[in-house]
């Protein structure tokens, strides 16, 4: 990868585990521990919603204990996550993204690990996690609301728990939408909450990495919480 971009073609094509695109009931619902492992070389470039090494999880996902490196995802639409497009409940634990991992979208919710969180009356947790890739947004159009961070993009609904997390990488946002609905929410560790039923809490993460927006309109941006 270069300057943000994807350099050579020795990459996997990718079709995400729990691919809810395909037959809801195939939502992932299990534990997937990587045990330290790596997974490399994947790429996803896709025109669906919920983009990520698994496309949606639930209350009773589990995913900790993996790495990812050399890796790409890619979706002309909502919820791109490295790890998962959509978290609609679920614990992540233990996740590192190395420099060389592209999260990008040109549509709502980006995230460095979690692209969107909905969980209505519940919780999801987000532990020990470290991104050190790139995370971008590209909206356009006339209207779009962009919210995109370096662990989760966004959290429409439920409770969000982030500790111990850190992020190293590279979080923009280009919102060039041009109604009054282009609102974007940049952050280094979480993009923003989107709903007044959803509820943020960060303990002990940090930022380092280079957060930027550029926009039609005025809303956030912020080193860890847009």
């Amino acid at each position: 990868m270069s300057n943000g971009e994807l350099v050579g073609t020795e990459l996997i094509s990718w079709i995400p585990i729990g691919n809810a695109t395909a037959n809801s009931t195939s939502v992932f619902r299990g534990v997937f521990d990587g045990q330290g492992c790596t997974i490399t070389g994947i790429y996803m470039n896709s025109t669906a919603a919920h983009a990520g090494l698994f496309s949606q999880t639930t209350s009773k996902s589990q995913i900790r204990n993996v790495r990812l490196d050399n890796c790409y995802f890619g979706s002309t639409q909502d919820s791109v996550g490295s790890i998962v497009g959509r978290a609609n409940g679920g614990t992540f634990d233990s996740i590192y993204c190395g420099r060389d991992v592209l999260v990008k979208s040109t549509n709502t919710s980006i995230g460095g690990v979690i692209g969107r969180g909905q969980y209505n009356g519940g919780t999801i947790s987000v532990n020990n996690c470290w991104f050190a890739g790139t995370v971008k947004a590209d909206k356009s159009g006339t209207t779009g609301r962009v919210y995109c961070g370096g662990i989760v993009g966004n959290l429409v609904q439920g409770t969000l728990n982030i500790s111990n997390c850190l992020n190293t990488g590279n979080v923009s946002c280009k919102n060039s939408a041009t109604s009054y609905s282009t609102q974007y929410a940049v952050g280094g560790i979480c993009g923003g909450t989107q709903n007044a039923v959803s509820y943020l809490n960060m303990s002990n993460c940090f930022n380092s990495g280079s957060v930027s927006a550029t926009t039609n309109n005025v809303s956030s941006s912020n080193g860890v919480r847009g």
